[in-house]
């Protein structure tokens, strides 16, 4: 069975990024692996936050950039997308999308708790053995004067934990360039997305790409599992619905495989992955027979 990956530090039931998200994430069992998202501080720690800046997630607005570790280290991460994700769940009522009402009570539990942030370092200090964390770096060229210190600062924080099962990626095919020579064992890959489709003729170990852009343009799958015959891993992201899961699902089928799925919601990926190996070629069939709803609730 190919892996499962929580999008953001599994932020489908706390704050993105946040310490609680990543923690939860690191003992779910439906999850293989967590992705998370690095960008430098003033003071050169990589700290775990997708954006720019502290807006959207923090409860004081922040520059990371600009910042000082200390100075971000004590913002609470705010849940912003548990209360998208509360209505997005509670509008989904059809058998083709995922109505999980033991999700919903669950975002419901947590969704007035904030979180902190952490720092990468953090992260790969308590990643446990089996679990799979796939770096993202970010921002690099936010900050050009130190695009070199941001690559070498990376290389540093990472190196020590390269014994665990840890992935590298970015859509910087520099930084992924760079860290692929430096690193030596780890896996090191690249996003790909409509700005980025020339990444996948660089030498990576992987390529993480949209879900949409795979679908569309089915040329790029061979250039995706496949350099100088070679044959590289494949994640797709973000995956969160039945519908997803049915598109992606069909694609594959001519190729007999599944990617490395990145979700929002592994527990549902989790459940549609063990049926989607169970039925194979019958799982769209097998699967719409009954409500999504009741699918949900077999024992796994």
């Amino acid at each position: 069975m190919k892996k499962i990956i929580a999008h953001k530090g599994g932020a489908y039931l706390y704050p993105e990024n946040s310490r609680d998200a990543i923690l939860q994430s690191y003992d779910d069992f439906t999850c293989d692996g967590t992705e998370i998202d690095v960008r430098m501080t003033k003071d050169r720690v990589l700290v775990i936050m997708h954006d720019i800046d502290t807006f959207r997630s923090g409860d004081k607005l922040k520059l990371i950039r600009n910042h000082t570790y200390d100075e971000l280290k004590n913002i609470l991460v705010r849940p912003h997308r548990i209360d998208w994700y509360l209505q997005y769940y509670e509008n989904l009522t059809s058998r083709d999308s995922i109505h999980d009402r033991y999700n919903l009570q669950l975002l419901s539990s947590v969704k007035h708790k904030r979180s902190n942030l952490i720092t990468l370092k953090e992260a790969l200090m308590m990643l446990p053995q089996n679990h799979e964390l796939v770096v993202e770096y970010k921002g690099a060229n936010e900050d050009y004067d130190a695009y070199e210190t941001y690559q070498r600062i990376l290389f540093e924080t990472i190196a020590p934990y390269s014994y665990k099962n840890v992935k590298v990626k970015g859509y910087d095919a520099r930084i992924g360039m760079y860290l692929k020579k430096k690193l030596g064992n780890v896996a090191v890959g690249t996003l790909v997305n409509r700005k980025t489709i020339t990444n996948i003729d660089y030498p990576f170990d992987f390529v993480s790409i949209q879900n949409r852009l795979l679908l569309k343009q089915k040329e790029l799958y061979q250039k995706c599992v496949s350099y100088h015959n070679c044959s590289r891993d494949l994640y797709v992201w973000t995956l969160d619905r039945y519908q997803d899961f049915l598109s992606c699902s069909r694609f594959f089928e001519k190729y007999q495989t599944m990617p490395n799925i990145i979700t929002n919601n592994p527990r549902v990926m989790y459940k549609l992955m063990r049926l989607h190996d169970i039925f194979g070629n019958q799982f769209e069939e097998q699967t719409k027979k009954v409500e999504m709803q009741k699918i949900l609730k077999y024992p796994m």
